[in-house]
């Protein structure tokens, strides 16, 4: 073989590498890593199990890592895409109604017309979200919320 198309099929086989690499980085990325907390107030971790080769995420409650023989009366694992979409959901949702917004801002807009900026700015990031890459996704979470308390409805 040609040393030409040996550097040839290198580079391409380490640039199919790393960029595998960071899909499956980007795809499996925690997006509410210190956000997630029971009613108590204990925070959710985290983690992954893999079966029959296929990778599943979780956020698992670090009282329930902490104290393995307890039983719980609480959610202690939680599939992590449904629980990321759930709230990326909502808050998209608050970004598109102009009204929610408006309302959020209540007295701390200075004036009208910095309100208008501010839900036009919503506005526009609504527009933008499907653009935007995990960790902006995540770092755009972490700006917007300070904790998401999670709860069973009984």
């Amino acid at each position: 073989m040609p040393r030409e198309l040996w550097d040839n099929v290198q580079a391409r086989m380490s640039s199919n590498r790393k960029k595998r690499h960071d899909h499956i980085r980007e795809r499996s990325s925690s997006l509410l890593t210190g956000l997630l907390a029971d009613a108590s107030g204990n925070r959710f971790t985290p983690s992954f199990t893999f079966k029959k080769r296929r990778r599943y995420r979780y956020y698992v409650s670090q009282l329930a890592i902490k104290n393995p023989a307890t039983k719980l009366n609480r959610p202690i694992r939680l599939p992590a895409r449904e629980i990321e979409s759930r709230v990326t959901e909502s808050l998209l949702s608050f970004l598109k109604s102009d009204a929610q917004v408006f309302d959020r801002l209540g007295a701390a807009a200075e004036s009208p017309a910095a309100s208008g900026q501010l839900v036009a700015a919503a506005r526009k990031l609504a527009l933008r979200w499907p653009a935007l890459r995990s960790e902006q996704l995540r770092d755009l979470l972490a700006s917007f919320l300070r904790r998401i308390i999670v709860q069973e409805n009984n």
